[in-house]
């Protein structure tokens, strides 16, 4: 088993929610899915033409952001 020393330093965080390398490969993936997410969006913006749906997947865009920083720093 990895010592917690060793799974912060993985996770590049002191994060105390995880305890093993199942709790770190979840935390890392979800970091990977909002990023890819973030970055899809803000290219389907970019090509949209339609004003109300760029409004409307600004929108989603902040809240994405949000939940990936609040992660980022919550953890």
């Amino acid at each position: 088993m990895l010592c917690k020393g060793t799974l912060q330093q993985l996770s590049l965080r002191k994060n105390k929610s995880i305890k093993n390398i199942a709790d770190l490969s979840a935390y890392n993936s979800k970091l990977f899915t909002l990023t890819k997410e973030i970055e899809r969006l803000k290219k389907t913006i970019a090509s949209c033409q339609q004003f109300n749906k760029k409004v409307e997947m600004n929108l989603l865009l902040k809240e994405l952001e949000s939940e990936l920083n609040s992660l980022q720093r919550f953890t």
